[in-house]
């Protein structure tokens, strides 16, 4: 099963680890289709660009007259301040090959490049920071000193 991503992102291939074939394929983009072969060791890192297009893992199953087979991907999304909008796509072998019951065979980082989903950070405009004297005198309780006996 395809996942479809909007505009232009990074694509950076992080794990392969897996006894079988494994690749990926791109579609639809502006600068990127084809198809990835991938192997335990490899890096590999992508600038795609396009207004939607899709990506396809696949494994190749041990066994005679075998042929690529889509993989079962996790997807996990996530926004962290400075990088932007990262997906996860984690790619297992369907069953009864599957290897790795994490899906950890096959994972590709995506990483929106879009101004628009990812603003510059900006600093924080919120002071949190506590003055000096709010607890001068060794008093532990706020405003203990003003209180009359």
């Amino acid at each position: 099963m395809a996942t479809t991503f909007y505009g232009p992102w990074y694509v950076v291939l992080g794990v392969v680890n897996s006894h079988f074939s494994q690749r990926f394929l791109i579609s639809g983009s502006d600068n990127a289709d084809g198809v990835y072969p991938v192997q335990f060791g490899n890096r590999l890192t992508l600038s795609v660009q396009g207004t939607k297009w899709q990506i396809e893992m696949q494994y190749f199953p041990f066994g005679a007259g075998a042929s690529w087979q889509p993989s079962d991907v996790r997807e996990s999304m996530k926004f962290v301040l400075g990088d932007g909008l990262i997906v996860q796509l984690d790619g297992g072998a369907r069953l009864p090959v599957l290897i790795n019951p994490q899906f950890r065979n096959l994972a590709l980082t995506c990483t929106s490049i879009d101004q628009e989903i990812n603003p510059i950070p900006t600093a924080n405009p919120y002071s949190f920071t506590v003055p000096e004297d709010t607890n001068s005198g060794g008093d532990h309780c706020f405003r203990q000193r003003d209180r009359q006996v």
